[in-house]
């Protein structure tokens, strides 16, 4: 690896299985469909293997942060992970009431984002699911500038029990490509109507103060760092598949089928 360069990772030559025993499962809900420990057991016995996208994650200085696989979110999941880290003697209800406490204190971000379109014929808003097999065939990079209450970068549709169409629905497995949503200042009606527009199969981008774009790079800034954890006037932090990470101002990469997974991906039936 060359830090330098953000695309001169190898594939490593272990594959890896992933048994669920998580807070979502996003992963086997996504790579097979259930999160079904059983399930992803024989995936590993029989040797199927499906490559994955990863994403890597820079400070402003350059310096790597962390590999990302599913989500990396800056704003309100960033808060309710916060808050939930402080809540762990609640077991998972802790998420529901963290939740509810970030959605009652409402957070808004002013930053600018640099973004590098997708060069595939796909987009985030199209109707096609990630299904097996999938077949996939640089633009200059783009500005926006906004107050947001979450900046979103989804690497696969993030599917789970509580979400079945996920973060984003149409967002693959291994094309290079990850989704990213903005959610603008709105009501805390509208906010609502958003969150609640992922527990069916409603468009969860048919939304006046959401945008989304197929990209292959974001980089984000203008955010600050906090100062004060415990303060409620605190700037966010960016939740990355459930871990937290305090820097601010990120750049996020993505690199196509870096790895490889037990799994057949989810089929037609």
């Amino acid at each position: 690896f060359n830090s330098d360069c953000p695309n001169s990772y190898k594939t490593p030559k272990i594959k890896l299985g992933v048994i669920p025993a998580g807070s979502t499962d996003c992963m086997s809900y996504v790579s097979q469909g259930i999160n079904d420990p059983e399930t992803a057991a024989l995936h590993i016995m029989v040797g199927d293997t499906h490559p994955l996208d990863l994403c890597s994650l820079y400070e402003e200085s350059g310096k790597f942060i962390r590999f990302s696989f599913s989500m990396t979110s800056y704003g309100y999941y960033g808060n309710v992970l916060r808050k939930s880290e402080r809540l762990r003697h609640l077991g998972p209800s802790r998420y529901d009431f963290a939740g509810v406490q970030t959605f009652l204190k409402k957070h808004v971000s002013k930053s600018e984002i640099h973004f590098l379109p997708s060069s595939s014929n796909s987009h985030a808003t199209d109707t096609t699911k990630c299904r097996y097999p999938y077949n996939n065939d640089n633009n200059g990079w783009k500005v926006v500038r906004g107050n947001y209450i979450m900046v979103n970068s989804a690497m696969m549709s993030c599917a789970c029990g509580r979400s079945p169409q996920g973060l984003s629905p149409s967002a693959h497995l291994a094309d290079g490509n990850m989704d990213l949503i903005l959610v603008s200042n709105c009501s805390q009606a509208s906010f609502i109507r958003y969150m609640l527009s992922h527990v069916g199969g409603g468009n969860r981008f048919d939304f006046p103060f959401v945008q989304v774009h197929r990209v292959k790079a974001s980089e984000v800034t203008g955010f600050e760092s906090s100062k004060d954890p415990e303060s409620t006037q605190t700037e966010s932090c960016w939740n990355t598949d459930g871990e937290l990470v305090e820097s601010p101002n990120i750049s996020v990469w993505v690199h196509r089928g870096l790895i490889n997974i037990y799994a057949r991906g989810v089929e037609n039936l």
